[in-house]
């Protein structure tokens, strides 16, 4: 087997099992490539003469399985090296957290005999990938946990306009936005508190609950949720999503809330049921005022958000320009809970 392998280049004790990591995988006849970044910090700092067949740099390696040694901030490093490469990852934790490398240094040798033996199960995840102009940040696109949005200073906040597969989400007031994957746990906890407890007949895709598979031993683990999905056959219809402005006493009585639902499971009271869900949930917090954002030909959407009690507060003409060329405005509203 060829393995690629990542590891910690700036805390020695984190990358101290290397050695035996490789005389492991000497033992068994693997061809090894190394990170050159890695290699390098093995020979300088650790002073150890460490066999690799190849070395290579940023994405440029092609392997059968990538081995991370150090933390979850390693693997989450070789992620977004391996990218859309579809090679499987295996995490050697000898860092503090091992949600994701979750193979101690002592399960190791047992771990790699169980790979030659075929003895394991590979977990597919969901990946990220960044499309923008920046060309700094197209060099390495891809995120398994999450891709963050902030603004570059501490001037008021920003406002986001976000589309889900080019349909008009919600316009978010807000310091900065996080898109996450299920593996990711930042954008879970920054909602926490707002939609708890969803009913059991609705249960949301992979943001309540994982499974993780390392070193044949299974382990589950607990996020809140921050967005309200609704699946039939392990596809997504529609998510609403309650996100608030900020923790400080001048905004934190007040969030934004958008809704999107497929074109085909429109008109059916999807819509209407996930809002009334949100809602509901919303007067249960500390929050007095829901607001959201709507095309201003979006007919339909207007009369069911006025039916549940939104009420037009202004308007920004031009808000979006489609592709051919026209302008649609933006009707903003809001709820008032109490």
């Amino acid at each position: 087997m060829k393995f690629a392998i990542f590891g910690n280049t700036y805390q020695a004790k984190k990358s101290s099992h290397a050695a035996t990591l490789f005389n492991l995988l000497e033992k068994h006849g693997a061809e090894v490539c190394v990170c050159r970044e890695f290699h390098r910090f093995l020979k300088s700092d650790l002073k150890l003469n460490v066999k690799a067949d190849n070395l290579f740099d940023e994405d440029y390696f092609d392997a059968d399985m990538v081995i991370s040694i150090g933390g979850d901030g390693t693997f989450l490093k070789a992620a977004r090296r391996v990218g859309n490469k579809g090679i499987p990852i295996l995490g050697i934790n000898t860092g503090r957290l091992g949600f994701l490398a979750d193979v101690s240094p002592e399960e190791m040798e047992e771990t790699i005999e169980e790979i030659y033996q075929n003895h394991y199960t590979v977990e597919e995840r969901s990946v990220l990938q960044l499309l923008c102009d920046d060309k700094h940040l197209q060099d390495s696109p891809y995120a398994l946990n999450e891709i963050a949005v902030l603004k570059r200073d501490s001037s008021s906040m920003i406002s986001i306009r976000t589309a889900i597969n080019g349909a008009h989400l919600t316009t978010y007031q807000a310091d900065g936005l996080i898109i996450a994957t299920p593996t990711g746990s930042t954008a879970y906890w920054v909602k926490g508190q707002y939609l708890r407890n969803p009913p059991s007949a609705c249960h949301p895709r992979g943001a309540g609950r994982r499974q993780e598979h390392a070193g044949g031993r299974v382990r589950r683990q607990r996020h809140a949720r921050d967005v309200r999905e609704v699946s039939c056959c392990g596809k997504l219809e529609g998510c609403v999503m309650v996100l608030k402005e900020g923790n400080h006493i001048k905004f934190r009585h007040k969030a934004g809330i958008g809704i999107f639902i497929l074109q085909k499971y429109c008109g059916i009271g999807l819509g209407r049921q996930l809002m009334e869900y949100a809602i509901e949930n919303a007067r249960k917090t500390e929050l007095e005022q829901l607001k959201l954002g709507v095309f201003d030909d979006n007919v339909a959407a207007i009369r069911l958000y006025e039916k549940l009690g939104f009420r037009e507060w202004g308007r920004e003409p031009h808000a979006f320009k489609l592709k051919d060329g026209s302008y649609r405005d933006e009707i903003q509203m809001v709820l008032f809970l109490s």
